[in-house]
This record gives structure tokens, sequence and C-alpha cells, in this order.
């Protein structure tokens, strides 16, 4: 794909280039990336009592729906009253899930706190031109001022069911979709053709660790 080279992490075939590295940072600082990091961990905590569990687990502010805050290394977005979004770096899910399992142990209400890891692929649009790509894939307004850093919502993207969450690498602006395993080619290739009048180019995992980014 590409000319991908990959290589495995944490069970995962993951695209470690595809080419320079170099010459794909200068891409995403320049213009606009796509980069596949479904290895993140990813899991849910839905129940009347999330909040307090999550709050137990990570600390931090008191999240409104829509917004999210990074709490030792790990990313937590509030998507309903009683429903929230736990992104975290490839291989923590067991240990973040198990956190929040002792949290729950401790509620007498009824919580579900469920590891989407593997069902789950997760794309990453990266660069300046990254919210007028996704703008033309769903219809939420991506913008800066609507759409901040560390927000999250659930909606349609390209058709299909998706959480979008901007998480930015720096000072660039960065929006991951997350949605079913089965569609991730698919949306990938969507997210390719929509791009190419920007300039769009994949972006491998040796090039998101030099930016910090995974």
């Amino acid at each position: 794909m590409l000319g991908a080279r990959f290589r495995n992490q944490d069970g995962w075939s993951v695209p470690d280039s595809f080419g320079n590295h170099e010459s794909e940072i200068s891409a995403a600082r320049q213009g606009l990336s796509l980069a596949d990091v479904s290895s993140r961990g990813k899991l849910v905590v839905e129940g009347i009592t999330s909040e307090e569990i999550v709050d137990v687990t990570f600390g931090g502010p008191t999240l409104d729906v829509g917004s999210g805050s990074s709490v030792k290394d790990i990313h937590v977005y509030r998507l309903r009253t009683d429903l929230y979004y736990v992104s975290t770096f490839p291989g923590e899910e067991d240990a973040t899930h198990n956190l929040l399992t002792e949290a729950a142990l401790r509620q007498s209400e009824l919580v579900t706190i469920t590891d989407i890891t593997h069902g789950r692929a997760e794309l990453c649009m990266i660069g300046s031109e990254s919210a007028e790509l996704l703008s033309r894939l769903c219809g939420i307004d991506f913008r800066s001022a609507s759409f901040p850093n560390l927000t999250a919502r659930q909606s349609s993207v390209a058709k299909t069911s998706q959480i979008i969450v901007r998480q930015d690498i720096g000072d660039l602006p960065a929006f991951s979709v997350i949605g079913a395993r089965s569609l991730g080619e698919y949306l990938w290739d969507t997210i390719m053709k929509a791009g190419q009048d920007l300039n769009i180019r994949p972006l491998g995992h040796r090039a998101l660790a030099d930016m910090d980014a995974i």
C-alpha cells in the first residue's frame, strides 16, 4: 500500500514508513498527512457512575460533554454524560482497563468498561489543512473556534459512524476518526481521495515517533 514498509508493534502490523520519514514529517508540517494509528489503546466507560470512575482513576478536571483532557499520558473524552472514551499509548490498554475496573468494583451502580482497541480502526489527519479535509466528509464545523484541541464528538464521516477527536501534535492540528475496523480500508481510501487536491501524504509510525505523537 503506497510503498509502505511494515513492522510489528504490540500485536499489530503497522506502517513504519512510506519512504523517507523525514519527508513525511515535512509534508505534515507544511500541509496535510494521514496516519493509521489503530494500534493506540481504545476503551469506553459507560454507566451512571462513569464520571466517578474516571475521576478516581485519572483525576483531572470535571469534563463537559464534548470536551477532553490529557492526564498521565492518557487522553480522556466525555462523549455523553454517562459515556467516556479513553485513548492510551499502544500496549497500555490492558493496564488502563485494570485501573478502571478496580475503580468500578468500588461502585454500587452498574458500569461497563470495554476495550475496543482491536475492534476499531483509528485514522489521524495531521496538518494545517486537516480541518478543511475533515469538513468535506462530515457536517461538523472543525474550525478551532468551534472544535478546539481536546474536543470529541460522535458523528458520521463519509457515511460511517465514527468517534471524532481533536488531539493536536505540538502546534499541528490533528483529528482522529475511530470506527469499525472493517471500514478502515474504505475510510483510508476515501480520505486520501478527498485530500488529493490538498496534496495529502501518508505518514508512517517512524515519523510519528519523531514527532512525539505515538
